[in-house]
């Protein structure tokens, strides 16, 4: 487990923190081309298994990036992925 960025008592497992940063860089870019292009009222993201400890991760950084919209996740079958 290793600190996650912006909060002093909140821990994240190494192994999924990693793979979420492989992809970082490309879901904000898609993020900022469907925001622009659509009209967007929310965000919501869903996942299973894996996918779902990285949806998790990804609305936490969502949301503390700043946009602008409600985020919601909906997830299956999640792993424990931080505390």
């Amino acid at each position: 487990m290793e600190p996650f960025p912006g909060c002093s008592k909140c821990y994240i497992h190494v192994g999924f923190h990693q793979d979420y940063h492989l992809n970082q860089k490309k879901i904000f870019e898609r993020l900022d081309l469907i925001t622009k292009s659509y009209p967007v009222n929310k965000i919501v993201i869903t996942g299973h298994s894996l996918g779902a400890a990285l949806a998790s991760i990804n609305t936490l950084y969502i949301a503390i990036s700043g946009i602008n919209y409600p985020v919601e996740v909906y997830n299956f079958g999640s792993p424990r992925y931080g505390n």
